[in-house]
């Protein structure tokens, strides 16, 4: 919206880094709720999903407002472009969005509620060096 009503091109360019501030913003939220409330095993299918449909939809947005600048106008089309993505933006202004509470949460682990026979939890594997020539190169066992 800013970008249709921007009287000068440095304006314009202020909007549009802000747009991106904002966009940023949703993208800080977003990936802390994926990985809050899809499960460990499905968080890289779900993801590959996501990133799959964003990036395919993109281009039938860009037909979409080619068709909607060949229409209506360019000044239009920006105009209105802008009001949606401010009203959709808006959302992320309700505290209830950007707090994340609610019943989701991180699925345990295998060894989840296990105790050992002391009453010790178990400790989770951590990566170990497979010798010296691995240690050199880089590489994990």
């Amino acid at each position: 919206m800013a970008l249709g009503l921007a009287p000068r091109v440095w304006v314009a360019v202020v909007f549009a880094g802000l747009t991106w501030c904002g966009v940023t913003y949703g993208n800080i939220l977003w990936f802390p709720f994926m990985q809050r409330n899809v499960p460990a095993g499905m968080l890289g299918r779900v993801s590959s999903v996501d990133w799959v449909l964003s990036l395919a939809l993109a281009p039938l947005g860009t037909i979409a407002a080619g068709a909607a600048a060949g229409l209506a106008g360019v000044l239009a089309t920006l105009i209105a472009g802008g009001a949606v993505a401010a009203a959709t933006g808006a959302v992320l202004l309700n505290p209830a969005v950007t707090a994340m509470t609610g019943s989701a949460s991180p699925v345990p682990g295998p060894d989840a509620g296990r105790e050992l026979s002391d009453g010790a939890r178990p400790r989770q594997a951590r990566p170990s060096w497979s010798g010296e020539a691995d240690r050199d190169r880089g590489t994990w066992r």
